[in-house]
């Protein structure tokens, strides 16, 4: 299916630091650029009657909606990009959502609706309304005059003027729910349904903390003396998540110090190992094809060797123990001493009222 969004997905990448070589999202920006056009189709359909006629202030022509490619003006094309930035942080990072860009573009799409559509605080199209032009009273004038009759001490004229302006605007918002809720089929509960739980998915990314927890393991050491694959000790912790929050991410940091305790070269492959509860050992890395820790054939000679693994998936429940381990694989039997040391690091989601 072919791309329909009003911004080129180039425009979105730096508003969600995205380099313009990185194409790891480029589908999902995609997505996020339709569902901010078609956000715009629904803000723009209630004008599309009468753009392009005597009212418009600007000779923007929305003769169909969704807007075609020829008329789209350089500010919806921006406006697009904004609110698609705030939808792909929305749904791929959570963490970094705080409406910014996506409030942005509702701010401009407004001012274009206003400044093309509407003048005044009345919010008066540049015609005049079809009661003006028969020589009646429009309904604003017709609020104005009886709260005029009924205005206590103390009432000016600016209030009362500032009394219709705030009804006009209350009434425009009414109109614009009343467009999205004439599309819905109420005699369909499960439409209704579905959107209910589509706002409340929304909504409830709305009040979220993010927060870091660190888990220390006690460091273990072996004397390893064998040219064979050899299992070191394990680091195990036993987590209990914080009351009220989830598990979003969570990483293992992985550090092994190894120290020759003989005259021999040693190149030693790892693999880093990880397991929850008693469900058995699974690979996290395998680096014994390139071993990546060397030794001179010197007693005494030492390394040591740090990785950061992502661990979300294994991370899945409070009160489970967990477990890491590595395995050596030496070129030469002689003896090394091999220090473990591993820390949990979670980042936890909580709900806050």
């Amino acid at each position: 299916m072919s791309y329909e969004g009003y911004c080129d997905i180039a425009s979105i990448k730096p508003r969600v630091l995205i380099e313009d070589t990185d194409e790891t999202y480029d589908d999902a920006l995609e997505t996020a650029g339709t569902e901010a056009s078609r956000m715009i189709d629904e803000k723009l359909r209630p004008y599309k009657s009468i753009a392009g006629t005597e009212e418009t202030k600007e000779p923007f022509v929305f003769a169909t909606i969704p807007l075609t490619a020829e008329i789209i003006p350089d500010i919806i094309a921006e406006i697009c990009a904004d609110l698609a930035a705030g939808c792909f942080k929305r749904r791929h990072r959570p963490q970094e959502f705080n409406a910014g860009w996506f409030n942005q573009g509702l701010t401009k799409l407004q001012d274009f609706i206003n400044g093309n559509w509407h003048k005044g605080a009345f919010g008066f199209t540049e015609s005049e309304s079809e009661e003006e032009e028969a020589g009646e009273e429009s309904w604003e004038e017709q609020l104005f005059n009886i709260i005029a009759a009924i205005k206590g001490t103390g009432w000016t004229n600016e209030t009362l003027v500032k009394i219709v302006a705030d009804i006009a605007v209350a009434d425009a918002i009414i109109d614009a729910i009343k467009a999205k809720t004439d599309t819905i089929v109420w005699e369909n509960i499960t439409t209704i349904d579905s959107l209910i739980d589509a706002i409340k998915a929304e909504t409830d990314k709305i009040r979220h903390v993010f927060f870091d927890a660190r888990y220390a393991m006690t460091p273990t050491v072996d004397s390893v003396a064998s040219s064979s694959e050899t299992s070191l000790t394990a680091g195990s912790i036993t987590v209990t998540f914080p009351i009220g929050s989830s598990r979003n991410r969570a990483y293992v940091v992985a550090t092994l110090h190894v120290a020759n305790k003989s005259d021999a070269t040693h190149k030693i492959g790892l693999t880093l190992q990880k397991q929850k509860d008693a469900e058995g050992y699974a690979d996290i890395v395998d680096l014994t094809a390139n071993p990546p820790i060397s030794l001179v054939e010197v007693d005494g000679s030492m390394a040591t060797f740090v990785i950061i693994c992502d661990v979300t998936s294994l991370i899945d429940n409070s009160g489970s123990t967990y477990y890491f381990k590595w395995l050596v694989d030496s070129s030469n039997a002689g003896a090394v001493n091999y220090t473990s040391n591993f820390v949990l690091v979670i980042e936890f989601c909580m709900h806050v009222e």
